[in-house]
């Protein structure tokens, strides 16, 4: 079993503490993968045997749904910040109940519980509704085109079947993805694809990271090397 390199934040540009935490999150994930993959090599180096199949499965599996978790974490995150900066964004007409805001005894601890309350119901929207809401109150999409989009939703409806179904395409999946495996099937999914759908997230976020500093000047922190991930010789 072989996994390719991934690139993980460097040095060079600016980011959003958002985009820091997610990028540690993916430096651990892969460092942890590594140690999977070399340990499996040695194994096989000293004449042992080890179900690489099996063992690529779930790392795969394992992969997608932490990456796709950390990526959903970081849109979370980043808009407590655009919240923080402008307050304002927060405006709807929606009804707030008056013992929810008695409550507090500042406007700055309402300000934030409101501000966590619309964040944690903005999660629980679908991808596609959660970039419809940022366009309408942000003015600015989630993602820069209409194929990345698309993209970022079949790897959330994986990872939700994973989660849920064990990776057995059921009827909902297939009714999204038509083309997908028989109903009952087990998407496999091999390194390559891994290595696609891991640096897709790392690429979509670092870009929408840029244009969430730009459009709503965040706070942000230089970008710090990590040290990097070796995978021994077979």
């Amino acid at each position: 079993m072989t996994i390719s390199q991934l690139r993980t934040a460097g040095a060079g540009g600016d980011e959003t503490e958002a985009a820091r935490r997610f990028g540690d999150g993916i430096y651990e994930l892969l460092k942890l993968v590594t140690a999977i993959v070399n340990n499996s090599l040695l194994l096989e180096k000293a004449g042992g045997t080890a179900d690489n199949d099996a063992v690529g499965q779930v790392l795969f599996d394992m992969c997608l749904c932490r990456a796709t978790d950390l990526s959903l974490t970081y849109i979370s995150s980043v808009l407590r910040l655009v919240y923080l900066k402008q307050p304002n964004a927060l405006r709807s007409s929606e009804k707030v109940d008056v013992n929810f805001i008695f409550q507090f005894t500042s406007m700055d601890q309402l300000l934030l519980a409101l501000l966590e309350r619309k964040v944690r119901a903005l999660s629980f929207q679908s991808l596609n509704d959660l970039d419809a809401d940022f366009s309408k109150r942000l003015g600015m999409p989630l993602f820069d085109n209409d194929s990345h989009r698309a993209r970022a939703v079949q790897l959330v409806a994986l990872r939700n079947l994973i989660v849920h179904n064990q990776g057995i395409v059921d009827e909902h999946f297939m009714r999204q993805y038509p083309d997908a495996p028989g109903l009952g099937t087990r998407i496999q999914v091999g390194d390559s694809e891994n290595n696609e759908a891991l640096l897709f997230l790392v690429d979509w976020i670092a870009d929408l990271d840029v244009r969430m500093i730009e459009k709503f000047s965040l706070p942000t922190r230089p970008r710090i090397p990590r040290p990097k991930i070796t995978i021994l010789a077979q």
